[in-house]
């Protein structure tokens, strides 16, 4: 809270900073097809089971774990791994680690925010804030992919009004 007071006093923008749990998300999501692969050899090679051994079940399984990985990298990486500027006028958001396309949501563009608990298996229940731009999902911020969480979430709220989903 004392960083987000220093800011706006000196009116530098927010930033937000990844978690050790986003950069494992993200870095799991790469490496599981090669661990599916590296498994998949070693049955093929050493006879181990006969159940996967058999040419049919890596021609499905080998595939279908790079398509996961795909799905989980576009739709997690790139849509809750966003990097933040909070300013006084606008929110600066660019994906996938900050490193992807950015994008200016100005205030008065937004229609609000909504705040929801959602369960997640590893973490257990966390805040997931999400602001609406026409009815529609302009981005989403989940508690554990952020260190300053807190601080985003404050600097956001402050500036927009609480909405229901419909």
């Amino acid at each position: 809270m004392g960083l987000l007071l220093f800011n706006t006093l000196l009116m530098l923008p927010l930033v937000s900073r990844f978690s050790f749990y986003a950069y494992a998300s993200g870095l799991g999501s790469l490496i599981a097809p090669f661990v599916v692969a590296c498994f998949f050899i070693y049955t093929m090679l050493g006879n181990y089971m006969e159940l996967f051994n058999t040419v049919p079940v890596m021609m499905v399984a080998f595939p279908l774990s790079i398509i996961g990985a795909l799905v989980f990298w576009f739709v997690v990486i790139r849509k809750w791994l966003l990097q933040l500027e909070v300013s006084d006028y606008s929110i600066k958001t660019r994906d996938t680690f900050g490193k992807g396309s950015q994008k200016e949501w100005l205030y008065n563009e937004l229609e609000g925010y909504s705040i929801k608990l959602r369960q997640m298996k590893s973490k257990g229940e966390v805040e997931q804030l999400t602001v609406w731009q026409k009815g529609k999902k302009a981005f989403v911020l989940i508690e554990p992919m952020f260190t300053n969480y807190a601080e985003l979430k404050s600097a956001v709220i402050a500036k927009l009004k609480v909405i229901t989903p419909a």
